[in-house]
């Protein structure tokens, strides 16, 4: 059985006017401990039933791990790439077609989203194609081919779009575009790059250790992951991010412009890993939550030491992207900012439960 994956509870003290501090606290297990002292078959077994959220990425990451760490080549490497990329889809359609619209107070997709779900768990078994999918989700949902709706480059042609086209996407987005009008007023967390394995070991270096994981830092400072980060350089993004620099409203259409990408099969490079120089392993994948790491080391056959990053731990620093989008907003009622606080959550899709606890005025 897969171990207690924690709570993320979220304190905000609030004025009745401004938030003024977000406390979050993660109470999240170092499940890799476990994987300490395993064969390295073993523990590539063990880390596919610890870590059951996300279970093919992080499957595929101690297996990619393990097999720098033994300076040997992935073969089934190909096969990996293309179970992250299914999950992530999983993933991304969970979000765009039942929480948020849940969220929005808009009609769930349930029936659309359990046929779409079983063609992507068909395809991992060699049924069907991921160009089926893309056109009952043209179709079905998007309401426009994915290539056009990729090819709007700002805000406006967005705008443009959900206002002459009714279909659930367009719904859902010009809904969440009303409600994301309340920012920070200095939103100063930076994006994550979209690392290799070699570039996050010159980035992190030693650093690659439990406390890193439990607070993970690029630079010394806390750093935002995900679809964001991936997709931040679209035009339609960067523009989105100059107007709406809450980046609740960037986060959801990066994470359609993920979407999109895979149901078109433009994404590649979902999993690299490389050997380190003290003989050990780094894997990174990248999900839908954003950029996961794991390192291993061997020592007389067995795992010496191991860790793992996720991108929870990123984006719930307590110095991380949700404080950051949180303190200083201006609201005057609890509802309202229970309601954006938890927006904010979901935008960063944390991989466990939470709780909000609102302290101050009583308005």
């Amino acid at each position: 059985m897969a171990p207690d994956a924690g709570k993320l509870k979220l304190r905000v003290t609030w004025d009745g006017n401004t938030v003024r501090r977000v406390d979050t606290v993660a109470a999240r297990p170092q499940a890799f401990r476990l994987l300490h002292g395993k064969a390295p078959e073993s523990a590539v077994q063990l880390a596919r039933l610890l870590f059951n959220v996300c279970g093919n990425a992080q499957g595929a990451a101690a297996a990619a791990a393990i097999a720098a760490a033994q300076d040997r080549p992935l073969a089934e490497w190909a096969v990996l790439e293309r179970s992250i990329a299914r999950e992530a889809m999983q993933e991304h359609l969970w979000r765009l077609l039942l929480d948020w619209p849940r969220v929005l107070e808009l009609p769930q997709a349930q029936a659309d989203f359990v046929r779409w779900h079983g063609m992507l768990r068909g395809m991992a078994a060699g049924q069907g194609a991921m160009s089926e999918l893309r056109a009952e989700l043209e179709a079905g949902w998007l309401g426009i081919a994915a290539a056009d709706w990729l090819a709007l480059s700002s805000l406006d042609e967005l705008q443009h779009w959900w206002r002459s086209t009714d279909s659930p996407a367009a719904r859902l987005l010009a809904a969440l575009e009303r409600m994301d009008q309340a920012s920070a007023p200095n939103y100063s967390v930076e994006l994550l790059p979209e690392w290799t394995a070699q570039q996050a070991l010159q980035a992190c270096g030693d650093g690659l250790d439990a406390d890193f994981s439990a607070q993970p830092r690029h630079r010394g400072l806390p750093a935002e992951t995900g679809a964001l980060g991936y997709h931040a350089t679209a035009p339609l993004l960067a523009d989105t991010l100059q107007q709406r620099p809450a980046r609740v409203l960037a986060r959801v259409l990066a994470r359609v412009c993920a979407a999109l990408h895979i149901a078109a099969e433009r994404d590649q490079g979902w999993l690299d890993y490389s050997h380190t120089a003290d003989g050990g392993g780094l894997a990174v994948v990248r999900t839908a939550r954003g950029l996961l790491l794991h390192r291993v080391r061997l020592a007389a056959g067995v795992v010496e030491d191991y860790v793992t990053v996720a991108p929870t731990e990123w984006n719930f620093h307590p110095r991380g992207a949700l404080a950051a989008g949180l303190e200083g907003m201006q609201v005057d009622a609890r509802g309202k900012l229970a309601r954006l606080a938890g927006m904010h959550i979901l935008s960063l899709d944390p991989c466990v439960d939470y709780a909000i606890e609102i302290n101050g005025s009583v308005a």
